[in-house]
């Protein structure tokens, strides 16, 4: 331990790490100049671990990002915009399942469990929040301190911050109390946008409710999908049932491409082809291990 710790450089050791993860362990013993050999079952892993230890040309990684960016920033931004022509940094969406024992044409449940929807992560100390009125969908603004219930400025609608999930059970407004996934019925649920963070043209950020324009260029994007499948790159291939899977699996995900939305689908396939379209390089390889790191934050879960 003691020379793990120090500044010895020790070029005689070889150090394995047959379980080496995302490779701190490879990083460490180099750092003291070891020869380092690592393995992973997990094949992202064995990427994380050669990046971790790869020696880029910076100006060639900065190339080609910029190569890469010119390519596609025109075309995601123009589907990631108001009709006021500010840009979306993100849509917002719930998903929405229909009560069972309902009658059919009665609207879905939208499953929130609050619908205070942004708050600080030190709510006592920033008690200003942002709430989606479930009635007309409008964004309210909330003050946590003080509220335990609000009014839509909009509609007028007046009610408790919590909604109808709780748990795994939820509630439609006809009193009918169901288990989501009995409601589902081995599909997975549908989903729709309910808010969106504006960057405003001063640099500043606000929520918005959707409208019809951000509608219409959800539809835009469904098109540009349908035309396009062929030229970009697509996730394919089915879950298999795994730790990690099984509750994706037990909402009725099946296929891989259900984890994304029709212009997360198109503009993650665009980025996808660019980086795919680049000359083989470990800075294009940099490039699609920070693509896989994207993903995790950009999709329906």
């Amino acid at each position: 331990m003691a020379a793990y710790g120090s500044l010895n450089h020790r070029p005689d050791v070889v150090v394995l790490d047959p379980f080496a993860g995302s490779g701190a362990t490879l990083v460490e013993a180099a750092k003291m100049g070891c020869r380092v050999i690592g393995y992973d079952i997990n094949p992202v892993a064995t990427l994380v671990q050669r990046q971790a230890l790869a020696e880029w040309d910076h100006e060639a990684l900065a190339e080609a990002f910029k190569d890469v960016e010119s390519r596609v920033k025109a075309e995601i931004d123009s589907l990631h915009m108001t009709k006021d022509g500010e840009h979306v940094l993100y849509y917002l969406w719930v998903s929405t399942v229909a009560c069972p024992l309902c009658p059919g044409g009665a609207p879905p449940i939208e499953l929130f469990s609050r619908y205070i929807f942004a708050q600080h992560a030190y709510p006592k100390r920033y008690p200003a929040a942002q709430a989606t009125c479930p009635q007309c969908h409008a964004v309210v603004a909330v003050d946590l301190s003080a509220d335990t219930r609000f009014t839509c400025h909009d509609c007028r609608w007046s009610g408790s911050f919590d909604g109808p999930v709780a748990g795994a059970t939820m509630t439609c407004s006809a009193g009918h109390r169901t288990k989501i996934i009995d409601a589902l019925g081995g599909q997975p649920p549908r989903q729709r946008m309910y808010a969106k963070l504006v960057l405003t043209l001063d640099g500043g950020r606000r929520y918005d409710p959707i409208g019809e324009f951000d509608e219409q260029l959800y539809s835009r994007a469904e098109q540009l999908l349908t035309e396009n499948a062929d030229k970009i790159v697509m996730p394919c291939g089915r879950l298999d049932s795994g730790y990690n899977t099984r509750q994706a699996l037990s909402w009725g995900y099946r296929e891989w491409r259900q984890f994304f939305n029709a212009r997360q689908l198109y503009s993650l396939g665009l980025l996808g082809a660019a980086v795919r379209d680049l000359p083989i390089s470990p800075e294009r390889e940099a490039l699609a291990a920070l693509f896989s790191g994207v993903l995790e934050f950009n999709n329906l879960f």
